[in-house]
């Protein structure tokens, strides 16, 4: 799973997740990470840049293509957003309760 798609994924389903500073890491760790690998990363670090940018609907676009080219499955990225989300409610309930 690829940890930036991830965060820019997480980042769409709720903007006010990440900071801009948080994202524009996220974008210089991707291309760190992929500016010398396959094309599908390309996309990646794309939608990376337009989420550091506050551009959900770019990024979103990007991502699609990331997964349009990339052998990975968006649903499985979908349900892990989903789950994340939940994590984070339940540590913050559990928090609130302290």
């Amino acid at each position: 799973m690829n940890k930036y798609i991830l965060k820019v994924m997480r980042y769409i389903d709720n903007p006010e997740l990440f900071s801009v500073g948080e994202m524009r890491e996220n974008d210089t760790e991707a291309y760190a990470t992929y500016a010398a690998d396959e094309v599908a990363y390309a996309y990646a670090y794309a939608a990376n840049a337009n989420a550091a940018n506050a551009n959900a609907a770019k990024a979103e676009h990007w991502v699609n293509e990331y997964f349009k080219r990339s052998s990975e499955n968006k649903q499985d990225y979908i349900n892990e957003v989903e789950r994340l989300k939940w994590a984070d409610k339940i540590l913050k309930e559990q928090i609130f309760k302290l």
